[in-house]
């Protein structure tokens, strides 16, 4: 699981049919997670004795807390529209419009620069245990670093030609600046 987070790339998680223990937890630990409306979701190792102990970490940290006790400790399955509603997954779609739905993100994500979802990824996960003020000064110091990018540059310059960028720069650890 720490390698989902790790990676500069974002990591989408595609949920058709069940997503149960630990495959609910490796959603749950993706950045974006795109559900199937017939999707089910749950932790039934509740119901053999188990605990769901490495799923716990990515669900608490996913979905609101009293809602992610219920599921850690009953077992409960529960469909798309209530994952979506305690905050599981990014979006619900119908099944039949599923794959052009997750091909539509992919376009979507694969369009942005690469150099601003590594360093966005990395700022949100480690501003998270942060205190406020500390996080803003964190962000401010990020965002300055990603003005300062050839990727940045590559962004505001086909803006203002209108043309969409190429994105050149595939990671801050290759600017040679």
């Amino acid at each position: 699981m720490e390698q989902l987070i790790d990676t500069g790339a974002l990591v989408v998680a595609a949920v058709e049919g069940y997503c149960l223990a630990g495959g609910m937890g490796l959603a749950a630990a993706c950045d974006l997670v795109l559900a199937s409306d017939d999707a089910t979701f749950g932790t039934p190792e509740a119901n053999i004795g188990m605990f769901p102990s490495q799923a716990l970490v990515p669900i608490m940290r996913t979905v609101h807390e009293k809602q992610g006790f219920k599921l850690l400790f009953t077992g409960e399955h529960i469909d798309a529209a209530k994952a979506h509603e305690i905050g599981l997954t990014t979006d619900v779609v119908p099944s039949d419009e599923f794959e052009a739905e997750l091909d539509d993100l992919i376009d979507d994500l694969a369009a942005s620069s690469p150099v601003m979802i590594e360093m966005g990824k990395e700022s949100f996960y480690n501003q998270r245990d942060m205190g406020f003020h500390e996080a803003l000064s964190y962000m401010r110091e990020s965002i300055a670093l990603l003005a300062m990018s050839d990727a940045t540059e590559e962004g505001i310059n086909a803006f203002l030609l209108d043309e969409q960028p190429e994105w050149t720069e595939r990671s801050l650890d290759n600017n040679d600046d």
